[in-house]
């Protein structure tokens, strides 16, 4: 779920907290890069396969690494996404994995000069 909010201006000082971005789902932040996914299948997959079969494996095995893939891509994202910033962009990311407490948060900031921090919290 993706929600843009753009908050109410305050009626005596004509002022409002920028916007924000809330996206909710059911992973932890951890950009991966498919394509370079997709030929770390391509690299190890059986020259045995028919057309139609070589393409659902491909998909079906690409979507099976991207797990293994997780995070590994993080700082890429951030650091490509860090010229198109006037401010420092914060992420910040709470939750548990596989329903195992104790919850585990983590905040990824990144400056418009590419530099990244990150900090585990908890």
């Amino acid at each position: 779920m993706v929600k843009i909010a753009v908050p109410e201006r305050d009626p005596d000082t004509g002022e409002a907290d920028p916007p924000h971005l809330t996206l909710y789902g059911y992973a932890s932040f951890s950009p991966t890069h498919r394509p370079t996914v997709r030929e770390a299948v391509l690299e190890g997959l059986d020259d045995n396969l028919d057309e139609d079969e070589r393409e659902v494996v491909i998909n079906d095995e690409t979507e099976e690494l991207l797990w293994d893939y997780a995070g590994e891509h993080t700082e890429d994202f951030l650091r490509e996404l860090s010229p198109f910033l006037t401010e420092p962009f914060v992420i910040q990311t709470v939750g548990y994995e596989k329903c195992r407490f104790p919850h585990v948060g983590y905040q990824y900031r990144v400056d418009p000069d590419g530099k990244i921090d990150h900090i585990q919290l908890g």
